[in-house]
């Protein structure tokens, strides 16, 4: 930590009273410059001193100096809204509620930010246009903050108007908005149509981390959990960190797959999992910037997957006849990374025989991979053109 005024470690001190008049201080004197001293600082505080900081500037809230409070919502700290929202709204009154609908309208996204949080306990629907505007905004905890409070105060004009996109929409940018808003709102009903747009969606690491915050591993229909965690393998280490092992429960999921019946999906996986683990364990580049807790888990995952025997590599060639092309896509990317060459022959039929382009294409690929003739192909059947020149370079 590298503070740069005393007043502002005192904030830390482990002697309440020093610790208390320093909040009081801060929050008597509008001491703006000391708050942001400690913002700038809040990525190195322990979880459970900012508790104890938050806990102790709102204790020392008073009729006198809450006003005060305005100024500081000039810098947005998400770890230290909570005494600064909660304070404002302890002496909430008309007058007050009024001069933060102004600041909503007319102050920047940082100050906009506390403004949405206020709002979500004290449910002015004056404020109702402005938490529709700002929900989609570009700064997250402003966008945040205002799909939290829509979603207290039950409208759901955004909501439905979200799930539309998603569902019929056109535009892959505009959907993955979509997505974010309806993870911030929170409703669970928003999970089917937000799992269907992940099997297509470019940004997939994005939208597996969004189902993950709706509900956990364990609470998901079997088979969609399969996918959805499939996916998650796919986006680790370089689109979803690693730090996220411990909160998704990957761990305890392959503890529970493991010993499921084996169907070939599930083998898949498994292999799969195994795979990734030992590049990750192999690469300290992966793994140096983690925390302790990550660390150990990425160790007790590898125990794990270590103790499930057999070999996965027969139940490739059942995928391979799935009619899911998403999952025979995946197969290929698994068959070609590994350089699976039994393979070799369900391989060469999907090249020749599939309707899917991308298919066709990464068929093709695994069978460069193994160093294996390729058979002529009629690439007048290709419409996509990209696809095409793809294929045409691996001849």
């Amino acid at each position: 930590m590298d503070f740069k005024r005393q007043n502002t470690k005192n904030l830390m001190s482990k002697d309440l009273n020093a610790a208390n008049k320093e909040c009081k201080n801060i929050l008597d004197n509008c001491d703006v410059e000391a708050f942001s001293d400690l913002c700038e600082n809040s990525e190195f505080i322990f979880d459970f001193i900012k508790t104890k900081i938050n806990k102790n500037f709102l204790n020392n809230v008073t009729q006198d100096n809450y006003l005060n409070l305005l100024k500081f919502t000039k810098i947005y700290c998400e770890d230290f809204e909570d005494f600064i929202v909660k304070g404002l709204v302890k002496f909430a009154d008309e007058d007050l509620t009024d001069n933060i609908l102004e600041l909503f309208e007319n102050g920047s996204y940082e100050e906009k930010a506390y403004c949405a949080k206020y709002f979500y306990y004290i449910q002015d629907p004056l404020s109702l246009d402005l938490l529709r505007e700002y929900a989609l905004c570009d700064f997250s905890p402003l966008s945040y903050n205002c799909a939290q409070t829509l979603n207290k105060f039950e409208d759901r004009v955004l909501y439905d108007k979200e799930i539309e996109i998603l569902k019929n929409g056109e535009d892959d940018f505009e959907k993955i908005k979509a997505v974010y808003f309806l993870t911030s709102f929170g409703d669970k009903n928003a999970f089917n149509p937000m799992y269907d747009y992940m099997k297509i969606s470019p940004f997939t690491g994005d939208v597996v981390e969004a189902l993950l915050s709706l509900k956990s591993l364990f609470e998901i229909e079997e088979n969609k959990a399969l996918i959805i965690f499939n996916n998650l393998l796919d986006s680790y280490p370089e689109f979803i960190s690693l730090e996220t092992l411990i909160p998704y429960n990957v761990g305890e999921y392959l503890k529970t797959i493991i010993s499921k019946e084996k169907t070939p999906y599930i083998s898949y996986i498994l292999f799969k999992a195994k795979s990734k683990f030992n590049l990750i364990l192999d690469n300290e580049i992966y793994t140096y910037d983690l925390s302790k807790e990550a660390k150990e888990e990425i160790k007790e995952i590898s125990k794990v997957l270590a103790s499930d025997s057999g070999n996965r590599e027969n139940n490739f060639k059942e995928l391979l006849k799935e009619n899911d092309a998403k999952i025979v896509e995946n197969v290929l990317d698994t068959i070609t990374d590994e350089n699976i060459k039994s393979c070799k022959d369900e391989v060469k039929h999907l090249s020749l025989n599939s309707d899917n382009e991308i298919i066709i294409y990464k068929s093709l690929n695994a069978l460069k991979t193994f160093g294996e003739e390729l058979p002529q192909m009629e690439l007048d059947k290709i419409q996509n053109e990209n696809i095409k020149a793809l294929i045409e370079s691996l001849y």
